[in-house]
C-alpha cells in the first residue's frame, strides 16, 4: 500500500446549508457526512460557564486502517431550546433541528378597543 499505515484524516465540519424547518420557529442545519453512519456520529450539548455549545464529532476507521474524523462546535444562542434539539442522518447528510424557545416565538394578540 502506498499510504502510511494508520493514516488519519481530520477536518472541521462546516454546515452545508441552513434550511427553514416545518414552521417559522424551526431551523435545520445540514452537514455533509458521507461515509459516516449514525453510529459513527456523536452530537452533544455542553454548558460551560452558563453558555450552551453544540458539539458534533464523527469517527470512522475503514478496512485499510485509514481513519477519518470530523469535528465542529459552536455556541447556541439563548433563543434556541436546547431540550428540543434533535438530529437525524439520511443519505450521508446530518440534519440538526433547532427550535426557538416559547418565550421568543413570534406572537400576535388582538387588543379590544373600548
Amino acid at each position: 500500500s502506498f499510504l502510511k499505515k494508520d493514516f488519519h484524516y481530520q477536518h472541521d465540519l462546516k454546515p452545508a446549508r441552513l434550511m427553514q424547518g416545518e414552521n417559522e420557529d424551526e431551523q435545520i442545519l445540514a452537514y455533509n457526512c458521507v461515509g459516516l453512519s449514525r453510529e459513527d456520529i456523536k452530537v452533544t450539548v455542553k454548558t460551560e460557564r452558563g453558555v450552551d455549545y453544540l458539539q458534533i464529532e464523527g469517527y470512522r476507521k475503514d478496512r485499510y486502517n485509514l481513519e477519518f474524523s470530523i469535528k465542529n462546535s459552536f455556541m447556541i444562542r439563548k433563543h434556541i431550546d436546547v431540550d428540543k434539539i434533535s438530529a437525524t442522518v439520511e443519505n450521508g447528510v446530518l440534519y440538526i433541528k433547532l427550535t426557538v424557545k416559547d418565550e421568543f416565538k413570534n406572537k400576535e394578540k388582538s387588543v379590544s378597543i373600548s
